[in-house]
């Protein structure tokens, strides 16, 4: 029920609202069953904003940027390509693959006999539901460690789920195309 008004009379604290159902919980009242609580906003995170979310939270105590723990995350759990590129064409590969988004990091991982021996990871864009879990339970972890508040097990199975879905419908339209 949504108050319109409060105010303090007497000892008395007096509440108004234009709510039909009011008068049903005045008739059903009993002391002690209720308490007052300013309404919050439930706060509603898919896969992708929780990692986010995550991303800045250990940024700020470990004192790198969010995108930084992103692409750490990224290196430390995501798939990648190993490329040998000729040594004429591996900036411009490192710029093209970079440009895909943030998540997209490439690097020269060593010599190779024909060029440089690149690992190019994928960003969590094309994740599908398995890669996304082991990126939030890494990330999850990172929390973990630094003393920060983390979802539960349950909320997360939630948020992947729905990760799921979306994943499934995105690369299904995308598939149409």
């Amino acid at each position: 029920m949504k108050i319109d008004i409060a105010r303090y009379e007497g000892g008395a604290l007096i509440l108004s609202t234009r709510d039909p159902a009011a008068r049903r919980f005045v008739y059903q009242f009993k002391p002690g069953d209720y308490e007052i609580k300013k309404t919050r906003k439930r706060r509603s995170l898919d896969a992708n904003a929780l990692c986010w979310t995550l991303c800045d939270q250990i940024a700020r105590v470990v004192g790198i940027t969010k995108e930084d723990v992103y692409r750490q995350a990224i290196k430390d759990v995501g798939e990648h390509v190993s490329l040998v590129i000729a040594p004429d064409a591996v900036e411009s590969f490192l710029r093209a693959w970079g440009s895909k988004g943030i998540g997209w990091v490439a690097e020269i991982a060593d010599d190779a006999p024909q060029g440089k021996l690149v690992h190019a990871y994928y960003g969590s864009s094309v994740y599908d539901t398995s890669a996304m879990s082991r990126l939030i339970d890494w990330l999850m972890q990172m929390a973990k460690e630094l003393d920060l508040d983390v979802i539960s097990k349950r909320e997360r199975s939630l948020l992947l789920s729905d990760w799921e879905e979306q994943y499934a419908s995105t690369n299904q339209s995308a598939g149409n195309q």
